[in-house]
């Protein structure tokens, strides 16, 4: 039998708690006699513990099967769990389950729809959002929530980085902030690099292709430093 994940039965727990206040405030309110003050405290309990979503429901169904039945592939539950906490943290891609460290040798690993999100990228920005580079050979595709799975190539949670540029974006050395403000580690300081401090990140044209400011602003939760 497998183990649930900590974040399923944490799962569980406010869903049978949730579930037994609403059912208890509902039979105060139905009750006859009932005191105001009491059916003030029933309403108050059904505003603080709203129906569960279908989705968390669902989950629970399919962490029990999963339990139930280890032949289950445990690939689309991961990625079903981390769709899970991305939707937690108001993501509007997949979450990583925890901080990414990426070791130098291995750096750009075959991800799937990486070719076009490379090309959906440039073709959004045209240029380094950094440095202003518009040397197609050394444009690459940074993600700015670590990749997870396909859903993670949308062009919002991508930046358009010179190479160099994308190895220090990955290693946490620059980082953007949701005021689309360049940050250079103290690390870089006597480096060409340190120039890059405080400067207005370099949008694509249109509005819909700029960086989702709530995932620059979470992104740190993902990277090692």
């Amino acid at each position: 039998m497998g183990v649930v994940p900590t974040y399923a039965r944490g799962v569980a727990r406010f869903t049978v708690k949730s579930r037994r206040k609403r059912r208890q405030a509902r039979i105060k309110l139905g009750t006859k006699g009932s005191s105001v003050t009491s059916r003030m405290k029933a309403l108050k309990a059904l505003r603080m513990n709203p129906p569960i979503p279908a989705a968390v429901t669902s989950r629970m169904k399919a962490l029990k099967a999963r339990r139930m039945n280890p032949r289950i592939p445990a690939a689309p539950l991961a990625d079903s769990l981390a769709n899970d906490a991305a939707r937690e943290l108001s993501l509007i891609v997949p979450a990583p389950s925890g901080p990414r460290e990426t070791p130098d040798d291995a750096l750009y690993v075959s991800r799937d729809g990486q070719q076009e999100f490379r090309a959906n990228i440039i073709a959004a920005y045209g240029r380094c959002a950094v440095t202003g580079c518009r040397v197609v050979d050394v444009l690459e595709a940074a993600h700015i929530i670590p990749y997870v799975n396909a859903a993670s190539n949308l062009v919002v949670n991508g930046l358009c980085l010179r190479a160099d540029i994308h190895k220090l974006y990955d290693r946490n050395l620059i980082w953007i902030e949701a005021d689309c403000l360049v940050q250079v580690n103290a690390s870089l300081t006597g480096s060409a690099y340190a120039t890059l401090q405080g400067r207005k990140l370099l949008l694509p044209p249109q509005a819909k292709d700029h960086p989702d400011r709530h995932l620059l602003a979470v992104r740190h939760r993902y990277i090692k430093t």
